[in-house]
């Protein structure tokens, strides 16, 4: 079938056309076609001229205009470096859902998804603990946790049991077990000071992390199980087979490796400049994240502790991490309130794999929170406001490398040449991106208005089109 200008529109369509052309030399016509097509078939189309022209059926055929030969060969040759594997078919973006909601006496400190993706919590700095509906903001539920505000907060594997940590005035540190989805106070664990919760994968255990100690409950019951002596910080993760913690801070530059089983030291990891402030592990328990006031984030292998690659481009330190239920994505934010500096307060957005920055985010105030949906659907953060990110698949990338020139505006134009000076490209996103803008910037030589021209002007036309890089 064609579209409403003679244009194929499937893959097979196009590859007869191809064909077809080719096939009665109808060279104009399949340059032609190749201004017009999706980027894929420009690709092909200006790949089967450039062979042709090469053999005694279309010896060097170049456009009717001499003043177009240069940028011409110059779109051919981009061509040829382009792999036939369309680029960027997996670019995710944030989109926002809602970003109205303030937390409650300055803001929220943590934030923690339910099972079915269906919820949020926040734990807020003056003690309430709030319920959101994830998919549209709508507060569900609040309800008083403490005095002093709440520290961390854990889900249960089954959906079924909030657990919050936090300082309850002159009754001091406490841990709470509510039940989910009504946040029914049903067990209070008094006198533990924690930074730090996590429940182990079979739901049966809970675990307090903080000062010196880690101290194991039952979660069923309440009742404790074990208490172990290791030297923790006010950040710490448990890797997702629950064999290694890692923990950071106060103060601290170094992250400690420690076995969850028996409290043994493994490893310290040494790198940042300055206070590691977060850590988080991919869901494989192959990658530590660290995150630091040196404005870094950093890679690490487990159990290693190899140190993998240096993110970089924060303005100010890092305050919270968050990677994708896949493993593919990360999420950093950052800010600062007692040395604010002009966009320092973002989101980062990054691919895990190749440490590229996808997308970021700024705000007027620090983000200080930030956690994914279990979904991978929904993310949320906080900086004063809780707000809430679809995450899906880029409709700009995907309108760059899947739909015909014809339908690109300055919008695509414009997103292809932000990412082009992306230094994580690899080199076949690289090259396609550069053939995009090449044949964009030639479906557009005509639109200089002849009476804008200034003296001396070169002829509309008559000069090449340049790509950086």
């Amino acid at each position: 079938m064609l579209d409403d200008f003679g244009r194929p529109t499937t893959d097979a369509e196009w590859g007869a056309t191809a064909e077809l052309l080719v096939g009665t030399q109808q060279w104009s016509e399949l340059w032609r076609l190749a201004q017009e097509a999706p980027p894929i078939w420009s690709i092909r189309l200006l790949r089967r001229l450039s062979s042709q022209r090469l053999s005694r059926t279309a010896p060097n055929w170049g456009p009717p205009e001499k003043a177009d030969a240069s940028s011409f060969n110059q779109l051919l040759r981009l061509a040829g470096d382009c792999c036939d594997e369309q680029p960027f078919h997996d670019e995710v973006e944030l989109s926002p859902l809602a970003t109205h909601f303030l937390g409650s006496d300055g803001g929220v400190k943590c934030l923690a998804m339910t099972v079915d993706s269906r919820i949020l919590v926040g734990g807020c700095i003056g003690g309430d603990l709030r319920f959101w509906n994830s998919s549209d903001g709508r507060l569900i539920r609040q309800t008083k946790g403490y005095f002093n505000g709440v520290d961390c907060l854990a889900m249960s594997p089954d959906g079924q049991i909030l657990v919050s940590a936090g300082w309850d005035g002159n009754n001091g540190p406490s841990i709470q077990l509510r039940t989910l989805p009504d946040a029914r106070l049903v067990t209070q664990l008094k006198g533990h000071a924690v930074s730090g919760l996590a429940i182990s994968p079979d739901g049966q255990s809970l675990v307090g992390i903080g000062g010196d100690t880690i101290r194991i409950w039952d979660l069923s019951t309440g009742r404790p199980v074990r208490t172990l002596n290791i030297k923790t910080g006010n950040c710490n993760v448990i890797s997702p087979d629950w064999r290694i913690l890692a923990s950071a801070g106060p103060r601290r530059k170094t992250i400690q490796l420690s076995l969850l089983s028996d409290g043994q030291l493994l490893r310290q990891l040494t790198g940042h400049k300055d206070f590691v402030t977060c850590l988080a592990i991919t869901p494989d328990g192959q990658i530590l994240i660290s995150g630091s006031c040196d404005r870094t984030v950093r890679f690490w292998s487990l159990p290693e502790g190899r140190l993998l690659t240096t993110l970089e481009g924060h303005k100010q330190q890092i305050n919270c991490l968050a990677v994708t239920p896949d493993g593919r994505f990360l999420v950093s934010g950052s800010g600062e309130n007692l040395h604010p500096v002009r966009g320092g307060n973002e989101l980062r957005f990054w691919r895990i794999t190749n440490g590229s920055l996808m997308q970021r985010k700024g705000f007027h105030d620090p983000v200080e929170s930030v956690a994914f949906s279990p979904d991978g659907r929904v993310l949320a953060s906080e900086d004063l406001s809780v707000r809430l990110w679809s995450v899906g698949k880029s409709t700009l990338a995907t309108q760059v490398v899947g739909a015909p020139f014809t339908n690109m505006s300055d919008k695509e134009l414009n997103w292809a040449k932000r990412k082009l000076r992306d230094s994580y490209l690899s080199l076949n996103e690289r090259n396609w991106l550069k053939f995009i803008v090449a044949m964009l910037l030639w479906r557009r030589r005509f639109d200089i208005q002849i009476g804008e021209m200034p003296p001396n002007h070169p002829a509309v036309g008559a000069y090449d089109i340049e790509i950086d890089g």
